[in-house]
Parts: structure tokens; C-alpha cells; sequence
């Protein structure tokens, strides 16, 4: 899972993994904490503070949803997960393979009246911005998975899908869009094998 270190401007990524199997004594209330981060949407929720050991003193780090900086993570320009491989187990990780990316939103934009009021457009223009870091992180996601020879897969809200709330955390809609997305998995995802807007391009190679 990923946050942000809002003191440090810094993507974290937690191997969920690990916590829940280390037998630490505060594994579970770690692996709890790093959820709740993971959600906590900076001026929707509060951020979560993890104490931490620095030269004999004691701090606090703030953390805050991972979204703040990347949408969707893989390897490639943050992680360098072959390097990683390498100092592990010495060799680098061999080309292959295939990334599965379900994502709970729409890819194409969705054009909306803005009301002429400093708050709608300032919620309106983080939105755009949102919209525009998960773009961005799936063309980087493909371009490396191109390069290492890695199947890509894509699903995320169909485009015809039309939400009955514009309310963000309308639970009525999130109970709507969790049995869509049970109802797609149990009928298998139709998965793009490249991002939104790129396939045209691809049939003509």
C-alpha cells in the first residue's frame, strides 16, 4: 500500500505482507494505521502520525493518502524493483510477467458546469488534477511494462456508468459502485491490454 510523508514530500510504499507476518507485537495495530493512511484524503479525513526513532530521539511522521502523489504505483520511475531483485537474491529481475491495475474511477474526463464560486472551482480543479496524476500514471505504468516485456491489464469504471450522487463519500454510491464491481469481477473484467486513448494506435502497429 502507499502513502505520503507530508513532512517529507515522500511516496512510502508498506509490504502489507511483511507487517502481517512478522510476529511483531504491533504488527496489527501497524498494519490498521497504514489502511486507515492509505484513506486518509488530505482535508476529507485526518492524516495518521507513526511514531519513529531518529539518533536516540523520537518523532512523528505525518501520513496522508498516497494519492497526494501517485495514483497507481508500480515499479519504473519510483520503485526500481529490478535493482531491488538484484541486491536480493544477485541476479535482475528477467522480462516477463503481467500487471493486473483496477482502478475505482473513469478514465475520460467529465465535463460539468463549474459554479462561478472559489470553492466549487477550487474542489473542481483538485479533481481535474487527480484525474490528470492517474492518466499520467498509467501511460508510465505501460511505457515500463512495454520495456520489461510485461502484460498490461486495465479495468476501471465503465464510461457509461452515471453515479446518482456527486457527493464524494455518498455511501449509497460507494455501496452502487462496489456491487458494479463485484458484478464485473464475477463475470471476468474485460481488461484493456493498453490505456485509454492509445487504442487506435496500438491496432495500427
Amino acid at each position: 500500500m502507499g502513502t505520503v510523508n507530508l513532512d517529507a514530500q515522500r511516496f512510502v510504499v508498506w509490504n502489507m505482507g511483511a507487517i502481517a507476518a512478522s510476529g511483531h507485537p504491533e504488527s496489527l495495530s501497524i498494519f490498521r494505521k497504514v489502511m486507515l493512511a492509505a484513506s486518509s484524503v488530505p482535508g476529507a479525513f485526518p492524516p495518521v502520525y507513526f511514531d519513529v526513532e531518529v539518533d536516540g530521539k523520537i518523532y512523528d511522521e505525518m501520513h496522508v493518502d498516497g494519492n497526494t502523489i501517485v495514483g497507481v504505483f508500480f515499479y519504473g520511475l519510483m520503485l526500481d524493483l529490478p535493482a531491488a531483485r538484484k541486491e536480493v537474491f544477485g541476479k535482475r529481475m528477467e522480462p516477463g510477467g503481467s500487471i493486473y491495475i483496477i482502478r475505482n474511477g473513469k478514465f475520460t474526463a467529465l465535463p460539468e458546469p463549474v459554479a462561478r464560486s472559489l470553492p466549487k472551482i477550487i474542489r473542481r480543479s483538485l479533481s481535474t488534477l487527480t484525474r490528470a496524476q492517474s492518466w499520467g500514471d498509467l501511460y508510465r505504468i505501460y511505457t515500463v511494462t512495454q520495456k520489461d516485456q510485461i502484460q498490461f491489464n486495465y479495468a476501471g469504471i465503465p464510461d457509461d456508468y452515471v453515479p446518482e450522487s456527486k457527493e464524494p463519500f455518498d455511501i449509497k454510491e460507494m455501496n452502487r459502485l462496489f456491487d458494479l464491481g463485484f458484478e464485473m469481477a464475477e463475470s471476468g473484467y474485460e481488461w484493456n491490454k493498453v490505456p485509454p486513448g492509445l487504442e487506435n494506435r496500438d491496432s495500427e502497429e
